[in-house]
């Protein structure tokens, strides 16, 4: 005897008919079940606050690593404080990556000048202009802004992301790298402040006793 088919869900009388991805009976239920959002992939916004962070991170240590260079002619000016990623240069990860990755200075360049303001009277030309970034378009030409170089900025990090290659990975490394950089300076700040605190604590201590046997001794 062959296997008769379950009860129908619905009506719970006859043997169910119909088949749907969410339930057992079509007829009076497909437009009453409640819509199944299907997960769609997302595509990272340029806008967003990680990829932003990222490349105001390659910006700024681009700047700290190599400043800008002053006219041979010009009178020296005094050396300006160090930025917060001076010490990059030093790491021997930072030396591995250079060697691994030779065009990962160019690519670095690229990204922080593409934050530069244009050059020119007229604002529409960029000093450095990042390949595939300049369409010659209405929005190209509007006054420069803070923000419409961090977005430059964030488009040159996105375009060498896509890049396949070593590219992309010298990149992504980079980051890795500076990363690890501030979780260091992080360490070596909190056991600075915990070795000040302790030494702090340690005098007041030591102040108290010698306060008490200098009474004890009246």
């Amino acid at each position: 005897m062959a296997p008769t088919r379950p009860l129908c869900r619905v009506c719970d009388k006859t043997e169910g008919k119909y088949k749907c991805p969410r339930c057992a009976d079509y007829t009076e239920h497909r437009d009453n079940h409640p819509h199944v959002e299907t997960a769609q992939p997302q595509s990272e916004d340029l806008g967003t606050p990680s990829a932003q962070t990222e490349a105001a991170e390659i910006t700024n240590s681009h700047n700290d690593m190599m400043p800008d260079q002053q006219d041979a002619s010009s009178a020296p000016a005094p050396n300006p404080p160090a930025g917060p990623y001076a010490g990059l240069t030093d790491l021997p990860e930072y030396q591995m990556l250079m060697k691994r990755y030779p065009r990962l200075p160019a690519l670095l360049w690229g990204i922080a000048t593409a934050t530069d303001p244009p050059a020119g009277a007229d604002n529409s030309t960029s000093k450095y202009d990042f390949p595939g970034l300049s369409n010659n378009s209405k929005k190209d030409k509007e006054p420069w802004t803070q923000e419409k170089g961090v977005q430059k900025g964030v488009q040159a990090l996105q375009k060498t992301r896509n890049i396949p290659g070593d590219d992309s990975d010298a990149i992504r490394e980079f980051s890795e790298l500076i990363r690890l950089y501030k979780a260091r300076k992080e360490e070596e700040g909190a056991a600075l402040a915990f070795r000040k605190k302790f030494a702090q604590e340690s005098a007041d201590v030591i102040g108290q006793l010698l306060r008490k046997e200098k009474s004890h001794a009246l």
